[in-house]
């Protein structure tokens, strides 16, 4: 059932790749690497723009490092691979405006004592959002939808065997080895559903504004018989791994976020906070008294894009993700990547 759910996924990514081709027009591409937002500073400009614009954009990054006898560091070779896939799709048509986009992101590093390639971040992005602009002004309602989800498994490694201890749902028990399968492609995979009212006071070229507030759903498949490493620093040699679990909850959300560009396009930013307080949710285990508000899930993000050349920039990303019902604590994410984008499609924008 797992497998034949993983490839449906999959055929649905490539459906929705393909058709994003198959749409899109002309256009000049973006400069500034995308960030997920309710408004899209690629698209949303003063003028009105009718009718369909997509385009798909391929990044890629490389970097090699060689030591041999060098004092303070380990004999070896540190390599590190990249890529980025980003597709967008959009239509306009009066009050309406429908945006959909695909992101990509995997990396890999090889560096000693491991003589392994490990993914270092490994991440699938889908969203779809529906805004009516009433009487074209800066509010309205919209819908959204996304998937996030990681394409191939996880594995933890060490240089020498350790102790997991895996707190089960069931039992806790340990298992001695120097490495632990954690995840599975697709898994886990997280939907999320909202309805609610969005604004964009400020929507300059420096700095655009954005808020929103929905009621939403969220939804954790895939995730039963997969681990998520909750290591405590205070048990040598002894690795924490949380056995997780599908669940699902619902409830309001609220965010905000800042976005510009500045000296004269070279560098870009942005900044988004989200949180969620899961009133309605999947029944917690024997002895878990959390309230909602223990629950709260929050989302944070930001990022700079410095232009080198029309082709290149150097992209600095951070993120912060709790998601107390699945890991009970900050999950963060931070990359420096000097990135280089080609655009395999580029569509026309007509007023």
């Amino acid at each position: 059932m797992k497998i034949h759910t993983r490839a449906s996924l999959f055929i649905f990514i490539v459906v929705l790749s393909v058709t994003q081709l198959a749409v899109a027009k002309e256009k000049k591409a973006s400069k500034f690497s995308e960030s997920i937002t309710v408004a899209d500073k690629a698209i949303v400009k003063k003028a009105k723009i009718e009718g369909w614009s997509g385009d798909l954009r391929l990044g890629a990054t490389f970097a090699v490092a060689s030591n041999s006898n060098v004092v303070g560091s380990p004999d070896g070779t540190t390599l590190v691979l990249g890529a980025q896939l980003k597709g967008s799709l959009a239509y306009r048509s009066g009050p309406h405006d429908w945006r959909n986009r695909l992101s990509i992101t995997e990396t890999a590093t090889q560096a000693p004592p491991l003589d392994k390639l490990l993914k270092s971040s490994d991440a699938l992005s889908l969203e779809s959002l529906y805004f009516y602009r009433i009487a074209n002004s800066w509010i309205g309602p919209f819908v959204r939808f996304s998937l996030n989800t990681a394409l191939f498994e996880g594995t933890d490694y060490r240089t020498e065997n350790v102790i997991y201890r895996v707190k089960g749902l069931q039992r806790t028990f340990d298992i001695p080895a120097d490495e632990l399968h954690l995840s599975d492609p697709f898994g886990p995979l997280m939907l999320q559903e909202a309805v609610g009212f969005f604004g964009e006071p400020l929507n300059k070229k420096p700095i655009k504004i954005e808020l929103w507030a929905a009621f939403g759903a969220r939804q954790t498949l895939l995730a039963d018989q997969q681990f998520a490493l909750n290591d405590d620093d205070k048990t040598k040699d002894i690795i924490e791994v949380k056995e997780l679990e599908d669940y699902a909850q619902a409830g309001p959300i609220a965010g905000l976020s800042v976005s510009g560009s500045l000296v004269k396009d070279v560098l870009g930013y942005f900044a988004r906070g989200e949180a969620m307080i899961p009133v309605v949710k999947t029944d917690l285990p024997a002895g878990d008294d959390r309230s909602a508000i223990d629950l709260m899930n929050v989302l944070i993000e930001a990022g700079l894009s410095i232009k080198v050349f029309s082709w290149a920039a150097i992209n600095y990303s951070f993120r912060a993700l709790r998601e107390p019902q699945l890991l009970d604590r900050f999950q963060l994410q931070n990359s420096l990547l000097l990135t280089f984008t080609y655009s395999l499609l580029e569509s026309a924008q007509k007023k």
